[in-house]
């Protein structure tokens, strides 16, 4: 049972979020001997441009015997020296080092730091599923109609109406969070792959190129320190969340996006499965008398004439019985909620605190590591700034 329940756990790991689990750093960047083509490429070409620049300006500073071109020249050659210096001896190295750091066990730092998103929204969606199973259950029995007329003043109507209007708003409210949870998780998917891979392929050449000269020299290095500081402080902070989860989550992920049940939770899901087999003639019980959706018994005596017996009367042991199975239901239904949903209830209120306020943490550390390192290769950049302009 716990192999097919892990089974099912995985197809909603595969199929939970628009992205693929893989890490586009981990897949595309990290395997490279260098940098892809893609990068390197608009670098060199704006390298050799810069040098094809100093060259002709020391040539006219040589030929018209101007000093200040030729002294701007050499210090320009410079500049494009310390460029290069930079890609090869940090850039790179900073970029292959991530790609090498290994904090949880399962994979370099980008791709443990994207197993992050997809173990919340697992959480947050199989914890749904079973908490919206027992609401439709619960509305099923609350919503059915029982006439009688064994005791005197006893009409009809829905006699479990009462108990599941107090545990609706409880159940709709956990649905309303588990929806917001997974949405915002699948924005944050996005999110981590634009600021990583999206920031190195296409903002850190631009940066690199306008390094090379010197009207954008400072925006270039700003630039640069912008994309390092995302690709260092997003992936190592949600990868230190990844390890987290190991510990604290009901389900997470393993090297090669494997689920895992965390050990803790085996005896609550194992108790899932036996109760549900043991209330199995419960259950049929039940069907049969929601099948008839309108359970309806005569009077016992002949509405035309009351001195005699209605032969089409049903026995009251009978409905007496049926009455003590839509008790017993809900009895059932009560202890499931109090002991097999609240592990759920746990896992959905994990999805919800994981989606939301952690990553507005992470947020805060990541934009002070980003100042830091932005004013190191250029000047100080306030990304709160930027996201007030947006």
């Amino acid at each position: 049972m716990m192999n097919i329940f892990q089974y099912i756990m995985q197809k909603f790991v595969n199929f939970g979020l628009p992205l693929p689990i893989e890490s586009l750093m981990a897949t595309h960047v990290c395997p490279a001997v260098l940098f892809p083509s893609s990068v390197m490429m608009p670098i060199l070409l704006a390298m050799g441009a810069s040098l094809f620049l100093i060259v002709f300006i020391y040539m006219m500073a040589k030929i018209f015997g101007l000093k200040n071109w030729e002294l701007y020249a050499k210090s320009e050659l410079v500049e494009l020296f310390l460029t290069t210096v930079l890609i090869l001896l940090v850039v790179y190295p900073i970029i292959k080092i991530l790609c090498g750091v290994d904090i949880t066990g399962d994979g370099s730092i980008f791709q443990t730091g994207k197993y992050y998103f997809y173990e919340v929204t697992v959480n947050a969606e199989i914890a749904g599923t079973v908490i919206q199973f027992f609401y439709t259950l619960f509305s099923a029995i609350a919503y059915t109609s029982i006439t009688e007329a064994v005791f005197a003043g006893i009409r009809g109507g829905r006699p479990f109406e009462g108990i599941f209007s107090t545990i609706k708003p409880f159940f709709s409210n956990i649905a309303l969070g588990v929806g917001l949870s997974i949405s915002l998780n699948a924005a944050f998917t996005y999110l981590y792959e634009f600021v990583t891979y999206g920031f190195f392929k296409y903002l850190l050449p631009i940066g690199l190129v306008a390094r090379a000269f010197t009207p954008t020299r400072k925006i270039g290095g700003t630039i640069i320190g912008l994309t390092l500081g995302m690709i260092i402080f997003i992936p190592l902070l949600f990868s230190i969340g990844h390890l987290v989860n190991k510990s604290l989550a009901p389900i997470y992920i393993t090297r090669g996006g494997s689920v895992v049940i965390n050990p803790s939770y085996y005896g609550v899901l194992g108790l899932l499965t036996t109760q549900v087999s043991s209330y199995g003639e419960l259950v049929q019980a039940l069907h049969d008398v929601l099948a008839k959706g309108h359970y309806d018994v005569r009077s016992p005596t002949d509405p035309n004439n009351p001195s005699e017996p209605n032969k089409t009367y049903g026995h009251i042991d009978e409905q007496l019985g049926n009455l003590s199975i839509m008790f017993k239901v809900v009895i059932a239904l009560i202890f499931a909620v109090l002991v097999l949903v609240g592990p759920y209830i746990k896992m959905a209120v994990f999805g919800i605190f994981a989606s939301m306020l952690f990553p507005v943490i992470m947020s805060i550390i990541a934009v002070a590591g980003v100042k830091f390192i932005s004013g190191v290769f250029g000047q100080e950049l306030d990304v709160t700034n930027l996201t007030r302009l947006i």
